[in-house]
């Protein structure tokens, strides 16, 4: 009877402390009334960047949460840059819409060439900062992209850019994505040496500022996806995080009040460093070089559905062969975030990182794009119970429940 008594008491405890140091947000849709994001306001005062991070890439309501903050940002705190977790030429086409080039923003979006950002969500956000930079043109927006994957579009916007002021483009064509993926080392070593002496001399001294500008960062990033691929398991080196962190601050030094938020997989915004190594994640690499002025909100859930790109009835290891669809869970596991902070009943909330409970063990999801599963259907324990460490993050918002986004195609 006293255990009884003593375990409902500590189950009492854990739900008083859980309902302590936690913001409840009242709304997540872009549209609604910004009253309840003003408890906020103490968190990015200060800052020169907000990293919005996402436990899967499908989810809707991390799209329309972190549109919601970006406008509050953008309005409230003059934040004035977006960077993706895209690369920097596909992104072009979303920066050209805002900057009010024509087109459609439906059209931009298909152009990131990312299927978790070809989503309704993100094309109303575009719409948003259309509309904001076409009546604040002293502090308009910039949409930047900071990734280092796809060298397609990069390589069109170098030819264009020549053909425009009529100098010598390529005369091969270049090697498709699929064919690009499959290289081997020694092949991009070669085909680095050649595209990159291919661009790199090119006089620019006729070129207008902007196109000088663009010419820069696409070469930049050539030459950066190419050693990407190059590099010795760059994966395990973390050579594309550390260039979507230098990317970022080399954008935040060029002029002056540079305010941006940084759009992406939790666990790239993150705030993970091997100090030993000296390698991490970006926001391991921001938050070294930024300290305070990088602030690293991620974004959880408890249970529910999103997209993601899963086994097909007949399981493959090759991942392109895996199916888009919509993927549901149950609750996360005990021991989780999430679970700890179940008892709220709340179906948004605010949680500061500095005021988590001594005895919890930051466990988190981790799905990104890709929902792993074995032969039998199952998902790897770390999918669900990833330990993300209370340093990973300033704070993170919890959803209750996640719903699929809305994908364009």
């Amino acid at each position: 009877m006293k255990q009884a008594i003593l375990l409902a008491i500590l189950l009492f405890s854990q739900q008083q402390l859980a309902q302590k140091f936690v913001i409840k947000l009242d709304h997540y849709a872009p549209s609604a009334s910004t009253d309840d994001l003003k408890a906020l306001d103490q968190y990015f005062q200060n800052r020169q960047l907000v990293g919005l991070g996402e436990s899967t890439h499908g989810t809707h309501e991390f799209f329309v949460m972190r549109h919601r903050l970006i406008r509050y940002l953008v309005e409230n705190h003059q934040f004035n840059r977006v960077f993706m977790e895209a690369d920097f030429a596909n992104c072009l086409a979303v920066n050209d819409y805002i900057s009010g080039k024509g087109g459609t923003a439906a059209e931009a979006v298909d152009n990131l060439a990312l299927w978790p950002w070809e989503t309704e969500e993100f094309v109303e956000l575009v719409e948003w900062l259309k509309l904001y930079n076409q009546s604040h043109p002293s502090n308009s927006v910039e949409f930047v992209g900071v990734d280092v994957q796809k060298i397609g579009e990069t390589v069109r916007r170098l030819e264009m850019l020549l053909a425009k002021y009529d100098l010598p483009g390529r005369e091969d064509e270049m090697i498709d994505a699929t064919a690009f993926y499959k290289l081997g080392g020694k092949e991009i070593l070669e085909m680095r040496s050649v595209e990159v002496a291919r661009y790199e001399g090119v006089d620019v001294s006729s070129f207008s500022s902007q196109d000088t500008y663009e010419y820069k960062w696409l070469f930049r990033h050539l030459d950066q996806i190419l050693s990407e691929k190059s590099e010795k398991k760059s994966k395990q080196n973390g050579y594309r995080d550390k260039m979507m962190a230098e990317n970022i601050l080399e954008h935040l030094k060029e002029g002056s009040k540079k305010k941006g938020v940084f759009w992406a997989h939790n666990g790239h915004v993150a705030n993970l460093f091997n100090k030993k190594k000296d390698k991490g994640v970006a926001g391991g690499y921001l938050k070294k070089t930024l300290g305070a002025e990088y602030f690293i909100l991620g974004q959880e859930f408890d249970y529910g559905s999103f997209n993601a790109r899963t086994k097909p009835a007949e399981y493959s290891k090759d991942y392109n062969e895996w199916k888009l669809m919509e993927v549901e869970v149950e609750e996360s596991p005990e021991g989780s975030v999430a679970a700890y902070y179940r008892s709220n009943n709340h179906p948004i909330m605010f949680i500061p990182f500095d005021r988590l409970p001594e005895e919890l063990t930051v466990y988190m999801n981790f799905i990104g794009a890709v929902y792993w599963t074995n032969k039998k259907g199952e998902a790897p324990e770390y999918l669900r119970r990833n330990n993300h460490g209370r340093e990973a993050f300033d704070a993170i918002i919890l959803f209750q429940e996640s719903t699929p986004t809305k994908l364009l195609k």
